[in-house]
């Protein structure tokens, strides 16, 4: 770990302490030892500091201490964009095997109790990519095996002033890479991202009031994103009005999702 990587991954551990299963010095030692689980780089000017973590053990129990992330499953990817030492976009998503998304229990526990955003979002996923199979699936990972690789975006946000400036895409190309850095030869990808109104966490956009959803507002910016990611070569979908006569605005749940077929990949040497 180098002089540079140390020190935009001891301040995001820091920043984001709540977030992760352990505590920034221990998640630092493990990364001294797991060069695989980031990648810290610059990018025009800017620093891109990704890293990941296990969310449950292979039994589907907590992390609980470092050698609990030895044996972990399901993962949470992170990647913060800083200015020098302010945050200036980020992005967020939950990575595993299609076939765990569907069929391991825990995986599908954890998700859809997460937030209800997730839980549509996987809903959207596994219902679209997979209509044959009911959802929830049976949970049985002797299932037979679906392959591929899935990512769940959590967020993805970049400072409005910084906009037009290629970081948002080099983010969703960074937590792919990441996602796909031990697969070879040839793997579907299947990824979905919510196209609700960016929400700023960090960074000079960020404000401290509770976002409350605006239909004369917001729906705007939901047909803006849907256009952002269709350049992004991901599909929009909606789904139905949920209880209509409560919402009584015609709000719609949209979202985008790509399914990458037979992506060609090379061992890295970073990943070996």
């Amino acid at each position: 770990m180098n002089t540079l990587e140390r020190k935009y991954l001891k301040k995001s551990c820091q920043k984001l302490a709540g977030m992760l299963p352990l505590t920034p010095v221990s998640m630092l030692k493990w990364y001294a030892e797991h060069e695989d689980q980031y990648n810290v780089e610059e990018v025009n000017g800017c620093v891109s500091c990704l890293f990941s973590f296990p969310l449950l053990m292979e039994n589907g129990g907590i992390i609980r201490s470092i050698k609990d992330l030895e044996h972990g499953r399901l993962e949470q990817i992170i990647l913060l964009v800083y200015d020098h030492d302010m945050i200036i976009a980020d992005c967020s998503a939950i990575h595993a095997s299609m076939h765990d998304f569907l069929f391991w229990e825990p995986a599908v526990e954890y998700i859809c109790t997460e937030s209800d955003w997730m839980y549509l979002e996987h809903y959207t996923l596994c219902t679209s990519a997979f209509p044959k199979i009911p959802y929830p699936a049976p949970f049985d990972e002797n299932k037979k095996l679906v392959k591929g690789e899935a990512l769940i975006y959590a967020n993805a946000y970049v400072t409005t002033s910084y906009r037009r400036k290629g970081i948002f895409s080099n983010m969703l190309q960074t937590v792919r890479d990441h996602a796909l850095r031990r697969c070879s030869d040839h793997v579907d990808l299947y990824s979905v991202i919510a196209l609700d109104p960016d929400i700023a966490c960090y960074g000079p956009d960020a404000v401290d009031e509770p976002y409350i959803y605006s239909y004369e507002k917001d729906e705007p910016l939901r047909q803006r994103n849907r256009t952002i990611m269709k350049h992004a070569g991901f599909v929009p979908v909606k789904l139905e009005e949920l209880e209509p006569e409560e919402i009584g605005d015609g709000a719609k749940l949209w979202f985008a999702l790509r399914h990458e077929k037979d992506v060609i990949m090379e061992p890295q040497e970073h990943y070996s």
